[in-house]
């Protein structure tokens, strides 16, 4: 009928085969967490150092906004006194050829 050493043998070897296949999958989790933590870790450090170039790039926009704003201002500044400056050398120049006076004049 059944021979009981063969059934035996039979579990001990899906046991193994069955122990074998868990240790196996343990490793290769294993294995895959640390690459994971590798990953991550680089990841974490990439991010660390693009944060310091966001700091560094809003430091420099900052200044960049005030450099521009210095520079309107004087450049709109210029604008204003060459427009006045031309206004008045127009002005001069009415009067000798024309002895008139401008706009403001009589």
């Amino acid at each position: 009928m059944w021979d009981y050493s063969k059934i035996g043998l039979l579990i001990g070897i899906v046991t193994a085969v069955n122990a074998l296949t868990l240790f196996m999958m343990r490793q290769l989790l294993e294995s895959h967490r640390r690459s994971w933590a590798k990953q991550v870790e680089t990841l974490t450090n990439t991010n660390t150092g693009q944060n310091d170039d966001i700091a560094e790039v809003k430091e420099e926009l900052s200044n960049f906004r005030v450099e521009v704003a210095k520079s309107y201002i004087h450049r709109e500044d210029a604008i204003i006194y060459f427009g006045r400056f031309e206004q008045k050398i127009d002005a001069i120049w009415g009067y000798l050829i024309n002895g008139k006076r401008g706009p403001h004049g009589s």
